[in-house]
């Protein structure tokens, strides 16, 4: 699609938004269970010394997810309630994901390095109904900042540890989730129905360049189609096998990884928490062939299985971005491993993928550029008058479309100062656009 007459404005061809996809999380986990119920969704094959070792079909995925909505149901969480999750990327992270998606619920991810005064705060401000907590993270006793925290969350009425409880202050996992037991699979369908593409999925908390972080709305709509086009947009094809060491408590795991996976009948291999040693095991010895890792993640990774004598030569994507990337850098992961990359550009507020480098891209655009916007995806650079600057000039980044957030909840005027009236989004972000987009 050409440019706007020398302009930097990319406008989407019409029948782009074809492409954009009336669905809920709900229904893309639905979707991939249908087409590919015995494949599988989901594996961690590098945990056995912790206890953590699995395999979930597409199917058993869904399933285990619909009963983690089912117990969100009998807890009285109701369509629109909050629900924080403070954890790693384990296996319960996802389940809660897809949980609260099925039953209308809104997760609210938050980082497990964050201490009690920044959890305080993000309970507070979305006003969370439900949170649940893995007890103890890299010596730090999450559970006890937990509920210093809740002491200012008024809206709190249910606090559940993933795992076991480490007191009488919340309910172990395990019991919490017997308690589903007393919803029925008719009376979960029933809510199902009712979630709508344009409702709030996640509510993720972003703090860009100043002042308290925001929380950003996101809708199902966004995040559903911003994982089914970034996958198209990266060639990942039904039976890949993705890993995934980004963390879940942001767009990069939740949505791009776990969204992505889903809507190409990838297999998805979670992380817990980056260790490149982990990492290189997994790619190993599962012929892992997709990537996705920031810069310094691809450097400690080669590192580690240059130590360990592991063979990365099965990799054909790598999926970066997130930083400033060195074509160096990429240009030698494809010349030793063959590895085609794919670079991302976004953020929290766009779901979070503006724009896409393709692997079949030449390479000085496949390596050297963020690509062009997915599609259905508006763009445009303007000056500080907010004026649209020619092609080749530096300006601010603005997106327009289905990618967009709703708002900041609770937060009338940071939505103002973000989104325009006719909708377009401000990124704070300056760049340079071509004549190809």
């Amino acid at each position: 699609m050409p440019v706007e007459n020398g302009i930097s404005h990319w406008i989407p061809a019409p029948d782009e938004a074809a492409l954009v996809k009336e669905m809920t999380v709900g229904d893309l986990l639905d979707e991939a269970a249908r087409k590919w119920p015995d494949k599988d969704g989901l594996a961690y094959v590098a945990y056995e010394d912790r206890g953590l070792s699995l395999r979930w079909s597409f199917a058993e995925l869904r399933e285990r997810s619909r009963v983690v909505a089912r117990a969100l149901m009998a807890s009285g969480i109701g369509p629109g309630d909050r629900v924080a999750l403070w954890a790693t990327n384990l296996p319960e992270w996802l389940l809660l994901e897809f949980g609260a998606a099925y039953c209308g619920a809104v997760l609210v991810p938050i980082n497990p390095l964050l201490r009690s005064a920044e959890v305080a705060y993000i309970l507070r401000t979305a006003s969370v109904n439900a949170c649940f907590a893995l007890p103890e993270n890299r010596g730090a006793s999450l559970w006890e900042m937990f509920h210093e925290a809740a002491r200012e969350a008024p809206s709190l009425r249910l606090r559940v540890a993933i795992g076991k409880a480490p007191d009488d202050k919340g309910i172990a996992w395990a019991d919490w989730l017997a308690g589903g037991a007393t919803v029925s699979e008719d009376a979960l369908e029933q809510r199902r129905k009712g979630v709508a593409a344009g409702d709030t999925v996640q509510i993720q908390f972003t703090s860009g360049t100043t002042g308290f972080p925001k929380g950003a709305e996101l809708s199902h709509r966004g995040v559903v189609n911003d994982g089914r086009l970034f996958a198209q947009r990266a060639a990942l094809s039904e039976g890949s096998r993705w890993v995934n060491p980004m963390p879940l408590f942001h767009c990069g795991g939740c949505v791009i990884a776990t969204l992505g996976a889903l809507a190409s009948g990838t297999t998805q291999y979670p992380i817990v928490t980056f260790e490149p040693d982990r990492v290189a095991r997994t790619i190993a010895r599962e012929r892992v062939n997709v990537l996705s890792a920031v810069p310094t993640m691809l450097i400690a990774l080669e590192e580690a299985a240059d130590r360990e004598g592991l063979d990365l030569a099965s990799l054909e994507r790598v999926i970066t971005g997130g930083s400033t990337v060195p074509v160096e850098l990429l240009r030698h992961w494809h010349v030793r491993y063959g590895a085609r990359c794919s670079i991302t550009y976004g953020l929290t507020e766009a779901s979070p993928i503006i724009t896409q480098s393709a692997p079949h891209d030449p390479e000085e655009l496949q390596m050297g550029s963020c690509g062009q916007p997915l599609p259905a995806a508006e763009v445009d650079l303007v000056d500080a008058g907010g004026n649209r600057v020619p092609l080749g000039e530096v300006g601010e980044v603005r997106t327009r479309g289905w990618l967009v957030m709703k708002g900041y909840f609770g937060n009338a005027q940071a939505t103002r100062d973000a989104l325009s009236a006719d909708g377009w989004l401000r990124t704070g972000d300056l760049g340079r656009m071509d004549e190809l987009g």
